[in-house]
């Protein structure tokens, strides 16, 4: 299922230790800079990046990025 998540949302759901990934598409110079912890960095450019294939498929995956352009295309 495809959604949109508040800032609050997600925050609330990682306080409450929900059971999900977190992918953040942003190139590794941004995700070093700083990140959600336990996000882990699958940097999407133009074509879906060999990491995201191997993703479990039937836990919840949470994307995120800078603007969100790339988290929809993922």
């Amino acid at each position: 299922m495809l959604g949109n998540l508040s800032v609050q949302e997600l925050e609330n759901r990682i306080y409450q230790k929900d059971e999900m990934i977190i992918v953040d598409t942003r190139q590794p110079a941004f995700y070093e800079e700083h990140h959600i912890p336990g996000a882990i960095n699958i940097p999407f450019g133009f074509e879906m990046p060999q990491e995201a294939y191997s993703l479990p498929k039937e836990q919840e995956i949470i994307v995120c990025c800078y603007i969100g352009l790339s988290s929809k295309a993922f």
